[in-house]
């Protein structure tokens, strides 16, 4: 869990376990700090994008365990509410994946990164939009829809 700034308030021992890391190492921590270099700042611009419109946000995110080595998992985040519906904080739910991230996936991130680094946020968008085109899914849904279905590089 994180809270609304984006700080980690609580980390199951599984999610501990598959980074590396200590409750120590993360509680109180930026969240940002488990961000793999290789992944793009579109995934999460959608991200915020889907929770501060009450939704519900499915992707493949790409962690660096306490070695820096790449994690992937597969991720459904959604907002954490009090007694009067106000966002306090913010659950993510991540499944370490027990195959291979599809051929798809890595080449989505390694695009969507890419349009990043040449021409900014509105770049790496439309590279996502790029991928979801045609498929009449968002590209939370599609994200979901591939995890479901089980694609990966057996």
């Amino acid at each position: 869990m994180i809270d609304t700034q984006g700080t980690l308030t609580y980390a199951n021992r599984a999610f501990m376990s598959h980074l590396g890391r200590s409750e120590v190492e993360l509680i109180g921590r930026p969240h940002r700090q488990l961000r793999h270099a290789d992944m793009p700042d579109a995934i999460y611009e959608l991200m915020w994008s889907e929770l501060t419109a009450h939704r519900e946000f499915f992707s493949y995110l790409l962690y660096q365990d306490a070695g820096g080595a790449p994690l992937w998992v597969f991720s459904s985040v959604y907002a954490d509410r009090d007694a009067q519906e106000r966002v306090i904080g913010y659950h993510g739910v991540h499944r370490q994946l027990t195959a291979p991230v599809s051929a798809r996936i890595r080449a989505l991130f390694a695009r969507v990164l890419e349009a990043e680094r040449q021409g900014g946020k509105a770049a790496a968008l439309r590279a996502i939009d790029a991928f979801t085109e045609g498929t009449g899914r968002d590209y939370s849904r599609l994200s979901l829809d591939i995890h479901l279905a089980g694609e990966t590089d057996r």
